[in-house]
């Protein structure tokens, strides 16, 4: 039995459905503390004055527990949703998950409505239309229970990231086509870029010999990698947003390398830090 639908208590159910999980477990110890509290109270006889009050209220609290308890995790049903034509704008929702469809159904985007329709067995690409990649998700969607398994599940513009439709913003940062030349690289005497946006066309910044300057790129990365490592963990891109990107390590200034962030690729000083001996004390 369904005790959260999206045709019954919808504004109960989208509320409950947003709450961290560790928030609607407290929820339901508070609303069953409360009920048993009701229930153990001694039968005095201003008490018994107030019993009917008391199960009229009770009744209540159980319902919102268990509709609590029926919103922490929705079933997403087997296969995919069919591709629609251009993923626009959604102007109406009929359903809110595959919860509210029948078992052959999934909740989809069809023009400019998500509703119940016929489950699609196939996978189809739809990076023409959904334009981003996927980040590095937050600690609250991670919360969200499974939704999706490819972007033709998702409504709108979104993404499916680990298996969650994630809302997507501007388009990732990138560097431009191409990888710097390998040259031996000498210390700087002019620098005439920043960036590869700063170059005209097809250019890339690039560090060549005592120089960083705009230059045509190659097609293929010389020089193989270079010494150091970047961290184990996809890095959150906004705190180095203001590093340069990067395609392979010879896009990089000076010994800098090439490192993944949860976004893009970003040049980084990856050298290891002097070793603080036990009796050096600043």
């Amino acid at each position: 039995m369904k005790l959260c639908t999206f045709r019954h208590k919808q504004k109960m159910c989208n509320a409950t459905q947003t709450l961290p999980f560790e928030l609607q477990l407290a929820l339901r110890y508070l609303v069953f503390a409360y009920t048993y509290r009701l229930l153990i109270n001694d039968n005095s006889a201003s008490n018994r004055q107030t019993d009917s009050m008391k199960i009229s209220l009770m009744f209540p609290l159980l319902l919102l527990s268990m509709t609590i308890l029926g919103t922490s995790k929705a079933a997403m049903h087997d296969l995919y949703c069919p591709p629609d034509d251009n993923y626009g704008e959604v102007s109406k929702h009929l359903c809110g998950t595959d919860d509210d469809c029948v078992k052959e159904e999934r909740c989809c985007q069809s023009g400019p409505v998500v509703k119940c329709v016929r489950s699609w067995r196939h996978y189809e690409d739809v990076t023409d239309v959904k334009v981003g990649v996927c980040g590095m998700l937050t600690v609250r969607q991670k919360k969200i229970p499974p939704n999706c398994r490819a972007h033709q599940d998702c409504p709108g513009k979104g993404l499916c990231c680990e298996q969650r439709c994630i809302a997507q913003g501007a388009p990732a940062p990138k560097a431009k086509e191409g990888y710097c030349p390998s040259t031996t690289r000498l210390n700087v005497t002019v620098k005439e870029c920043e960036s590869d946006v700063t170059c005209p066309a097809k250019e890339k910044c690039c560090h060549f010999r005592s120089l960083i300057t705009c230059v045509i790129p190659k097609a293929q990365m010389g020089g193989g990698p270079r010494k150091g490592k970047c961290p184990n963990k996809t890095t959150d891109d906004k705190p180095f947003e203001n590093l340069k990107l990067c395609n392979g390590d010879s896009d990089c200034f000076y010994q800098d390398k090439c490192c993944k962030t949860s976004l893009t690729k970003r040049c980084m000083d990856v050298s290891p830090k002097p070793r603080k001996t036990w009796w050096k004390f600043n």
